[in-house]
């Protein structure tokens, strides 16, 4: 399978970097896959999980927000809170579900938006193991 490079990039440092062979991501519009000379793209991702694969084994991370961008064989994603599950303590992804739980007691304060993303925020932290 053809590679195309990938960088996850916080505020902090570069997360991970590598030359892939396909990354799923969870978009506004639903998941999708990016595979080498995909069109060119530009994003916003939803929480959720990204699925890294590279001669066939796996790598994951969980996304709160962030945006995508991939040109010239080149995927890039930037976001302010992304986790790499392998180096991730549990402990802190239940204390951002906890917080997610206290954003949950009055629904009805939140936007369509705000409860839209915060579903998918709940409803991956509960199936993270």
């Amino acid at each position: 399978m053809s590679k195309f490079k990938l960088e996850i990039i916080s505020p902090e440092r570069t997360l991970y970097e590598a030359e892939v062979d396909e990354v799923e991501i969870p978009g506004f519009e639903g998941n999708m896959t990016i595979l080498r000379d995909h069109i060119n793209l530009v994003t916003f991702v939803r929480p959720g999980i990204i699925t890294v694969t590279n001669n066939s084994k796996t790598k994951k991370f969980y996304i709160e927000n962030g945006t995508i961008e991939f040109e010239n064989n080149n995927l890039l994603i930037l976001s302010s809170q992304v986790y790499d599950l392998e180096k991730t303590n549990v402990s802190e992804l239940k204390k951002i579900l906890n917080e997610q739980s206290d954003l949950d007691s009055d629904p009805n304060k939140f936007t369509d938006k705000e409860q839209y993303i915060n579903f998918y925020k709940k409803d991956t932290l509960e199936n993270i193991n």
